[in-house]
């Protein structure tokens, strides 16, 4: 792994990198010993029987490419037929080894390979050389074809796991970017909702004291100077949070639960709204122990986002009740809804963020939407810890 950490693998051996090499490269030896030997053979005016032992090798060599078995059983045909007389097989058997190596190494199961080649191998050599079971010769072509199978097996396993390591690193890379973009996606989210919550409450304040502007500055030019002063604010508040929550994406170093608002904020949230009309009968009780900053964001937004829609679709009346009990910040707003509001209640993306900012604190929410009335209960843990 790198300083930046990305994932990066060592480099195969470069008998590792293609698969195809090293079986293609024990064929090929097998064929050029076969070309050697068929020389030798004829030089040396061995017989057709040897001359027919390597042409049956060189056979094997080409079918076991495509079909292991028959093509391993004839290489070692051609080596009994090269000593029938009395012809040293040394490089017939060499051929069955070297083709039992490829073979091996493309994955083909090893000991019933060694099993199938070393025995006959060993007959045929033991009664070639004269010396009978105890022959040197026979037990180093078994010697051989047991070497040869174990290696081709030990480097097929290689590659396997290899491969299998470079697989599980791609799909750690990919897990790794798809957890990325749901990261980001989850912040888009949690911004789209607090810009939401903060433009939408605010515009709603600014709205409301533009409209006394607009009825009373003709009758009543100090009170209208008043409010407009007062929607003048309200438009600064939206600027300055907006502002804030840019300032947070842009700090590489801020805290991860940092936020631009809080329990300690529902006080002046309260005045806000009581400010543009909304009679509010509040019982905020704030906690006495520390509140995890999730906890914390994700309570003052539930608050706001249900003062905003009991002034925009309500009677004018809102009851709020923050408490902290065992351990758990209890959230409740009910209010009576104003005839007609239960079909047009908006876009419902304030309700949709805010059952997304709790489940994402670990907390319950309770919607109760009657015809009548229009209930908020939120359940956190003071502690940030998802509740059960």
């Amino acid at each position: 792994m790198t300083n930046d950490g990305e994932l990066v693998l060592p480099p195969n051996p470069w008998w590792l990198r293609s698969p195809a090499l090293l079986p293609d490269l024990a064929s090929g030896v097998a064929v050029l010993a076969a070309v050697v030997e068929s020389g030798r053979v004829l030089v040396a005016g061995a017989g057709a029987f040897p001359v027919l032992g390597v042409l049956v090798g060189v056979a094997g060599v080409g079918l076991a490419r495509r079909y292991p078995w028959p093509g391993l059983l004839l290489t070692v045909v051609g080596c009994a037929l090269a000593a029938v007389q009395q012809w040293d097989p040394i490089v017939e058997w060499t051929i069955v080894v070297f083709v039992l190596f490829s073979l091996t190494l493309r994955g083909e199961a090893p000991v019933r390979m060694i099993a199938a080649t070393a025995l006959p191998v060993y007959l045929v050599v033991a009664v070639e050389s004269g010396a009978g079971l105890v022959s040197p010769d026979a037990l180093a072509a078994v010697a051989a074809c047991i070497a040869a199978g174990a290696a081709g097996s030990a480097v097929w396993g290689q590659q396997r796991y290899w491969s299998t390591l470079r697989e599980h690193a791609r799909q750690a890379i990919a897990s790794r970017d798809a957890e990325a973009r749901r990261r980001v996606e989850a912040e888009r989210l949690r911004i789209a909702q607090d810009l939401h919550d903060v433009v939408g409450h605010q515009i709603a304040v600014a709205s409301m004291h533009l409209g006394a502007v607009e009825v009373t500055v003709d009758r009543d030019p100090t009170t209208a100077a008043r409010a407009a002063g007062d929607a003048r604010e309200a438009l600064r508040m939206v600027t300055a949070e907006t502002q804030q929550i840019l300032d947070l994406l842009r700090a590489r170093d801020a805290a991860p639960d940092q936020t631009v608002a809080g329990l300690g904020s529902l006080p002046a949230l309260v005045a806000s709204f009581v400010s543009i009309g909304l009679e509010v009968v509040s019982d905020v009780a704030l906690p006495d122990v520390p509140v995890a900053p999730v906890i914390d964001v994700t309570a003052y937004r539930i608050a706001q986002e249900a003062l905003t829609n009991a002034h925009r679709y309500g009677t004018g009346t809102v009851s709020l009740t923050v408490r902290a009990e065992h351990g758990r910040l209890h959230v409740v707003a009910d209010n009576p809804r104003a005839p007609g509001s239960s079909e047009a209640h908006g876009s419902g993306f304030g309700l949709v963020g805010m059952r997304e900012r709790v489940a994402a604190a670990g907390g319950t929410l309770d919607v109760d939407e009657r015809s009548d009335r229009f209930t908020v209960r939120a359940v956190l843990a003071l502690d940030g810890r998802k509740l059960s």
